[in-house]
């Protein structure tokens, strides 16, 4: 395999290559470096944090109240933290990478970080198996049931707000389906709802046992039946292999491509598995216009400078504030649509800061910033701040693993292989220093594509 094609492998398919599979992999088949993928690089390990999460707030008094909000936020960027975490350290890369994935698919927001930690658990448990299992799992979980309301789905009044997004969001797409299907669904996920142990229960009294009819279909549907009717119309096919195509391939639709992806998909009866395998050993899927062309997101970002270089931070919420920085906070999407993508990623403040960032982080640089109750509110341009960011780099660790890359492996390894004219002046004019050469290098514009 080619090392152009071991490097756009394993940017799309986890964050970024290290030296070692250059080394590991330069003479093997594009079939078995997918199948190693598979093989060493998706256990599941779950989250198994502790939160001391206050519950009622509304009733306590005024100063307990602002305690109890301050440990809330604080829970959540424990969290936060931990899943940062996770993704910069962990060997099962790809599972992390679908689980990202997926947990921008089924956006939730929720202020109860035992919940979202379970929620991101059954994701993760789920990412690289079958989309059936994932989409029923992540419909019976606590954070998904109060994010859209369905825990006030009752047969006495019935709330469409999670079967509308079922459809629109989660399966099928926007237009293919009517509202009278929106109401007949609700009717399905009626009673659906949790115990005081986080426990999925149906509550039988609230559910509506009558006879619906969704998609020219008449029967006593429940929500799985919903479910598999979605799932039988290969328009949901279709719409996840977009997605799929958009995350990992292109952020400009390729009819084709989808098409072919959909198709694995839908005649593997949802194997989420099978269906990368196909699009990772497809040769389109390594053709000049998908390589390098991916705005990388925020998390994609951070992550990926964090496996290169090992950086640390003195003060752990610094994760949190530069993903607020940068517009992709994890755990807290902007809406149910989940984050944008592509050039959406980038406006004039933020690729400023892109630009600037890994220079900062790379020389334990500090980066000032304001607090403000329990939000932040970031003083970058101002150049002052009552706190500072301070991170630390593993330079020694980065240059043991480089240790016998010459300046073009380097620039190889770093930056994708689209230079400007101005990027490749700057290549041509490096230095004998590797440390210099590689702040240099992920301080370029290119390093911000994939």
């Amino acid at each position: 395999m080619k090392t152009i094609e071991i490097k756009h492998l394993y940017n799309r398919a986890g964050f970024g290559s290290i030296p070692s599979n250059f080394k590991q992999y330069k003479n093997t088949s594009r079939k078995e470096v997918v199948d190693n993928l598979f093989v060493k690089h998706t256990d599941n390990q779950p989250f198994r944090l502790n939160f001391d999460i206050p519950q009622n707030i509304q009733m306590l008094p005024k100063e307990e109240k602002r305690k109890a909000i301050k440990k809330i936020t604080k829970s959540v960027q424990k969290l936060n933290f931990a899943y940062i975490e996770k993704l910069a350290n962990t060997d099962a890369f790809l599972r992390e990478k679908v689980t990202l994935f997926w947990h921008g698919h089924f956006a939730c927001r929720t202020r109860k970080s035992d919940r979202a930690q379970k929620l991101n658990n059954t994701i993760r448990k789920h990412a690289l198996g079958n989309f059936r299992d994932l989409v029923i799992a992540v419909a019976k979980e606590p954070a998904m049931l109060d994010f859209l309301n369905n825990k006030q789905n009752r047969k006495s009044h019935p709330n469409e707000n999670f079967a509308r997004e079922l459809m629109e969001l989660f399966t099928i797409g926007r237009d293919n389906y009517t509202e009278k299907d929106i109401q007949e669904a609700a009717r399905a996920f009626t009673g659906w709802n949790y115990n005081k142990q986080n426990e999925f229960v149906l509550k039988r009294k609230f559910h509506d046992y009558g006879e619906k009819t969704f998609f020219g279909k008449t029967g006593n549907f429940e929500g799985t039946d919903i479910i598999d009717i979605l799932l039988e119309d290969k328009r949901t096919a279709k719409f996840i292999a977009t997605k799929l195509h958009r995350y990992f391939v292109n952020d400009y639709d390729n009819t084709s491509e989808i098409n072919a992806i959909a198709d694995v998909l839908y005649n593997s009866d949802y194997n989420i598995e099978e269906t990368l395998k196909y699009m990772f050993n497809a040769d389109w899927f390594y053709a000049t216009e998908n390589v390098g062309t991916k705005i990388k997101s925020p998390i994609e970002f951070i992550t990926g400078l964090h496996r290169t270089f090992s950086i640390s931070y003195k003060n752990k919420k610094a994760t949190f504030i530069i993903q607020k920085m940068l517009g992709q906070v994890l755990f807290l999407p902007p809406n149910v649509a989940g984050w944008p993508s592509g050039k959406k990623w980038i406006d004039s403040s933020s690729l400023t800061l892109r630009l600037k960032l890994p220079s900062i982080l790379l020389n334990n640089g500090e980066i000032p910033f304001y607090e403000k109750g329990d939000d932040v509110d970031i003083a970058v341009k101002r150049g002052k701040g009552n706190r500072k960011l301070r991170a630390e780099t593993n330079w020694e660790g980065f240059m043991e693993a480089t240790s016998d890359f010459t300046q073009a492996d380097l620039i190889e390894y770093l930056i994708t292989p689209k230079l400007s004219a101005t990027a490749q002046k700057i290549c041509q004019d490096l230095t004998l220093d590797k440390k210099q050469n590689a702040t240099v290098l992920v301080s370029l514009p290119e390093y911000q594509m994939c």
